[in-house]
């Protein structure tokens, strides 16, 4: 439930390494990840900082300290091209369950947030951060597969900018092109999947609390229903410009852009609690629509079907397509952006710690 006083900030924590606020939402997120770890029977629980395991036909992969004194497991994936390498970095997400959706007693919960129900999800990797407009760049130049893509697609332009301004398919070309180049399998996240992920262990609003401001996250302050008057930055910031990591060390998880599932608009009745993704469903309208998830930053005059800018709370991480949600998947969305995942589930037995 939301604290009446949107403003409250008494939940918040530093560390004594680093200036970044730290939420007990987080903290408890932390403590739920690292009970995940004793039934995870796939990768080993980091120990310390550095630590190095060894994973055939991977880069290397190493422990790093995402908030002070919680590690994770992270490789960073070489994008080459000529003698140009751009850098992407994937953090290990912990198979387990979760409550996927919102409770009926949340403040401003809406009728397609429910019912709640619990999904199991195999542990996978995922980008730490949306997909940059370097890396867009450098993908963008590999063969083509299906179809061609822009190499400069984005409204906003910068290096370290995410990319936005692309369509499902065009995200779906990308990984493409990257799994031609790698030989991994990297593709868009279910929706579940970015939920688990997102959540990072906590049941509240946002996965660092129920508050939310500009020093957390890249929104217009004054959208989210008029309860926080604070001004955002009025175009995209940069991946990790406000250093706040979750529990499974992924950032940028709320703001700044949409970010493309792989399933189709569906409400909750019947669908898939393995943490797949639902594919193949139409609207009632016949159109092939594809949900977008974590939430829009800047206000983008002339956007099509976009809602004023506001963050989207984990109970509206399901989509709907009057709100603009949900969409074709065409480059309809100004600030349409990706984040990606790798659904190699290693046995046991095959990692090899140092």
């Amino acid at each position: 439930m939301l604290s009446e006083n949107m403003h409250e900030q008494d939940d918040i924590v530093r560390g004594d390494r680093t200036q970044t606020p730290r939420h007990s939402a987080v903290l408890d997120g932390e403590d739920r990840v690292n009970e995940i770890y004793k039934n995870h029977k796939q990768l080993p629980k980091p120990l310390y900082p550095g630590q190095i395991l060894h994973l055939e036909g991977f880069p290397l992969i190493k422990a790093v300290e995402v908030n002070p004194g919680h590690l994770v497991f992270c490789y960073v994936e070489p994008l080459p091209l000529d003698d140009d390498t751009v850098p992407l970095s994937m953090v290990w997400i912990p198979g387990g369950s979760f409550m996927m959706g919102s409770p009926n007693s949340e403040i401003d919960r809406a009728p397609w947030e429910g019912p709640q129900y619990r999904v199991t999800v195999p542990g996978f990797w995922m980008g730490r951060y949306p997909i940059t407009q370097a890396q867009w760049r450098m993908v963008a130049r590999y063969p083509k597969r299906n179809q061609s893509l822009l190499v400069e697609p984005s409204l906003f332009n910068g290096d370290d900018l995410p990319v936005e301004s692309v369509s499902w398919y065009e995200s779906m070309e990308f990984c493409d092109r990257l799994f031609q180049q790698t030989n991994r399998r990297y593709q868009l996240p279910s929706e579940a999947e970015w939920e688990y992920a997102c959540r990072a262990g906590t049941t509240t609003r946002f996965h660092f609390g129920n508050c939310i401001t500009n020093d957390l996250a890249n929104y217009l302050g004054t959208a989210y229903r008029g309860r926080i008057q604070y001004c955002g930055i009025i175009k995209t910031a940069p991946v990790n410009h406000f250093g706040v990591s979750n529990a499974f060390g992924l950032c940028d998880m709320h703001g700044n852009v949409w970010e493309w599932c792989l399933d189709c608009w569906h409400d909750y009745e019947g669908a898939p609690t393995d943490g797949s993704a639902r594919l193949g469903n139409l609207t009632p309208s016949g159109f092939n629509r594809r949900i977008l998830v974590a939430g829009l930053g800047p206000t983008i005059p002339g956007s099509v079907g976009l809602p004023i800018a506001s963050p989207t709370p984990l109970s509206e991480m399901t989509t709907i397509s009057v709100f603009g949600w949900s969409s074709p998947p065409v480059r309809l969305y100004r600030l349409a952006g990706v984040r990606l995942t790798f659904a190699f589930v290693p046995s046991a037995s095959s990692p090899i710690l140092k």
